[in-house]
């Protein structure tokens, strides 16, 4: 079962569970070895008895390695050229990041990886440090036929007067993408490509960071994703 679709839908289920401060998922490393899936956001994976990481050594060949509380444990690997789409997301694994990998239990192959990167796994910051709030979550019209939503990254998640905003990229390695935003007013917007569609949307996704800030257009009528626009600097970071 792939548990982790749930992050993006089942949002309303957990406000009351919530900090004050902008929407936050922490996700434990959870391992389930019999149906080949392990999964976890990279804040909440780093020990002492945990750990979620995956390389790619120079050789081109990729292990992917994961610890849950329990010690169930997890070692997949992935030939070179094998899954073009697998290497680029591991490469664009960062500290914004929940990360879904799943292989052949039979094989102990990594078969495909879900990487989502956004606000909502960021780890909060010390008391007073926040981004510049210029940069929060809204929702346009770009009067061309399109919309958009965007915002900055760490301050979706920084402010303590935004228990709802957030704004993520899901970016799965088998190629199927999903962007999706909320504002502090509950407002939210959302949409979907593919990476054989539009491979350049695909790069700058997995290229999102806690220095980014992130802006999407989309189709209203069939929500397809057509643009995304991903700058980073100084400005955007607590």
């Amino acid at each position: 079962m792939r548990l982790a679709r749930m992050l993006l839908v089942g949002y309303s289920l957990f406000f009351p569970l919530l900090a004050a401060a902008g929407t936050a998922y922490p996700v434990p490393v959870t391992v389930d070895r019999s149906n080949g899936v392990a999964y976890g956001s990279l804040v909440e994976a780093r020990g002492p008895n945990t750990y979620l990481q995956c390389t790619q050594w120079d050789s081109g060949f990729i292990t992917c390695d994961a610890l849950d509380h329990y010690g169930a444990g997890v070692h997949c690997t992935l030939e070179p050229g094998a899954n073009p789409a697998f290497a680029k997301n591991v490469l664009a694994i960062n500290n914004a990041s929940f990360v879904e990998i799943h292989w052949n239990p039979a094989t102990g192959a990594c078969t495909d990886m879900r990487l989502i990167n956004g606000s909502q796994f960021l780890q909060a910051p010390p008391a007073g440090d926040r981004p510049d709030g210029l940069f929060r979550v809204e929702l346009y019209d770009n009067e061309d036929g399109t919309f958009a939503f965007g915002g900055g990254v760490s301050t979706a998640r920084y402010f303590d007067d935004n228990p709802w905003e957030f704004i993520s990229c899901d970016i799965w390695a088998s190629g199927y993408l999903y962007c999706v935003a909320r504002t502090r007013y509950g407002s939210s917007d959302w949409c979907y490509t593919y990476e054989a569609w539009n491979p350049s949307f695909a790069e700058s996704a997995r290229s999102i960071d806690s220095a980014s800030l992130v802006r999407v257009a989309f189709v209203p009528s069939t929500r397809v994703c057509t643009r995304i626009s991903v700058s980073k600097g100084s400005r955007y970071l607590p």
